[in-house]
C-alpha cells in the first residue's frame, strides 16, 4: 500500500467507534501503522493506545523516528510510559527521556534527533559513500557539518554535494552562515522562520551550539495547522483539540462554559428589548427590523473575526 492511502485510513479510523478504532488499526500493514498513527486525531490516537498491548506499542515504535516516538509516549500515563521505555536500550531510553523533558510546543519537543553529520575535513567522496549506506532511511536534503565536539559549523545541501568534485573538502563547499534554533524556541517563531526563509529543515542546538537534531518542513506544516485551528477555535469558545469525530460528552465538556456565557448574554439582549416593549406595541414595524439588525450584526462580526484570526495566524 502506498502513502497516498494514508488519508483514507486516517479518516476511516477517526470516524469509527471507540472499540472499532483499534480493530481497524490492527488490520493495517506494519509499515503503514506508524504513518497512520501520527496523523490521527488526539482522541483516536489515545483510544488506540489504551487498547493496544504493550508489546504491540513496542513493535510499533522500535523503528520509528524519535520525534514520532515522543509524540506517542506523550499520549500515555507516566506508569505505562515507563514500562514502554524499559524495552529500549539504555542509550536510546535516556535519549528519549531527554526529548520528553522538552515542552511539546518548543523546538526541543518538535525536533527529530536522527540527523546525518559529517566533519569539515571529510571529502565529498567520503560523504557520498556514507549517505549511500542502505541503513540510512532518513529523508533529507541537507547534511550538517560538525567539529569533533559536536558543535554545528555549517551545512551542505545534497544538490551542492552531487555537483562537487569527489576530492573536494566539505569545508570548502559548506555554507557557514546558517539559521538554527535553541531547544526552548516557541513553535510559532520556528514556523515564521520557515515561512520567511523558505527552509526545508532547521537545525536545533543547545547554548553551546552542539547539534541536537532537526525540525523538518512537514512537522512545521502540522504546527501551522494546529496554531490556526487553536486561534480559530478559541475565538468561538472551542477547545483547540476538538475534532468532528469526538464523542458527545467530550464536546459538551469543552463547549459548556462558552454556551452558558452566550445564553446569559442572549437573556441580557432579550431583557434590553423588553424595556422597549411599549414602543414596539405602538410602532409594530420595529419588530420586523429586529432580526435584520441581529443578522447584519452577526455577519459583520463573523467577517471581522475571520480577518482578525487570519492576521493572528500569519503573525
Amino acid at each position: 500500500m502506498s502513502a497516498k492511502n494514508i488519508p483514507h485510513f486516517v479518516y476511516l479510523i477517526n470516524s469509527a467507534r471507540y472499540k472499532a478504532k483499534v480493530r481497524l488499526f490492527r488490520l493495517l500493514p506494519n509499515d503503514m501503522k506508524m504513518p497512520v498513527m501520527v496523523e490521527l486525531s488526539d482522541y483516536s490516537e489515545t483510544a488506540i493506545l489504551k487498547q493496544l498491548k504493550n508489546y504491540e506499542i513496542i513493535n510499533l515504535l522500535k523503528d520509528a523516528a524519535s520525534d514520532d516516538i515522543v509524540e506517542i509516549l506523550e499520549h500515555m500515563d507516566n506508569r505505562r510510559r515507563k514500562r514502554i521505555l524499559e524495552a529500549f536500550p539504555e542509550s536510546k531510553r535516556n535519549h528519549l527521556k531527554k526529548l520528553l523533558s522538552y515542552s511539546s510546543d518548543t523546538a526541543g519537543g518538535l525536533m527529530q534527533s536522527e540527523v546525518i553529520t559529517v566533519y569539515e575535513k571529510n571529502t565529498v567522496y567520503q560523504v557520498m559513500k556514507k549517505i549511500r549506506n542502505p541503513r540510512i532511511r532518513l529523508k533529507f536534503n541537507n547534511i550538517y557539518v560538525i567539529n569533533g565536539e559536536g558543535i554545528l559549523k555549517g551545512v551542505v545541501s545534497l544538490n551542492k554535494l552531487i555537483q562537487s568534485k569527489p576530492n573536494k573538502l566539505i569545508k570548502d563547499i559548506m555554507r557557514r552562515n546558517i539559521i538554527s534554533v535553541h531547544t526552548s524556541v516557541d513553535q510559532e517563531k520556528i514556523a515564521n522562520l520557515f515561512r520567511t526563509y523558505g527552509l526545508y529543515s532547521i537545525p536545533v542546538v543547545d547554548k553551546e551550539k552542539h547539534l541536537l537534531g532537526r525540525i523538518t518542513y512537514d512537522d512545521i506544516i502540522d504546527v501551522v495547522e494546529e496554531e490556526m485551528q487553536e486561534d480559530m477555535y478559541k475565538s468561538v469558545g472551542l477547545q483547540g483539540d476538538e475534532d468532528v469525530f469526538d464523542p458527545i460528552n467530550k464536546a459538551l465538556k469543552g463547549r459548556a462554559e462558552w454556551l452558558i456565557i452566550n445564553l446569559f448574554t442572549a437573556f441580557l439582549a432579550a431583557a434590553t428589548v423588553g424595556l422597549f416593549k411599549n414602543t414596539i406595541q405602538q410602532i409594530v414595524i420595529l419588530a420586523v427590523f429586529m432580526p435584520v439588525v441581529a443578522g447584519m450584526g452577526g455577519n459583520a462580526g463573523t467577517q471581522t473575526l475571520t480577518v482578525v484570526v487570519r492576521g493572528i495566524a500569519l503573525g
